[in-house]
């Protein structure tokens, strides 16, 4: 390969990554914090899902989640803790290049042994 034919090839190249984001689709975020209703205190470690999916995460020390890169649409997500009674909130819409907040308090509950 001649110095033309290896510069042509790399100009292809470089013109290539830098259009693939342009032709991708662009997607949206929700993101907020899960605190205990009663004390107001950060849920780290409470789980969030949406359902029919596998997309999840879980909170950070300071009760924080982000769910990124997910396709424009709505959505159900449940919020999670042991010892919180889950909080499912439908119909969440999610459009491209939005982020939308989206705080969440969970009630306290008893767990009974039998």
């Amino acid at each position: 390969m001649n110095s033309t034919q290896l510069k042509l090839s790399l100009t292809a190249f470089l013109l290539l990554c830098i259009a693939l984001p342009v032709f991708s689709e662009p997607t949206g975020e929700v993101h907020g914090t899960i605190t205990d209703s009663r004390s107001n205190e950060p849920l780290p470690g409470a789980s969030v899902l949406i359902i029919g999916t596998s997309i999840g995460t879980a909170t950070d020390l300071e009760g924080s989640y982000s769910l990124g890169a997910l396709d424009p649409g709505l959505y159900a997500i449940q919020f999670s803790a042991v010892g919180y009674s889950p909080i499912v909130k439908t119909d969440i819409a999610v459009s491209a290049a939005r982020q939308i907040k989206l705080d969440i308090s969970l009630e306290p509950t008893t767990l009974e042994l039998q």
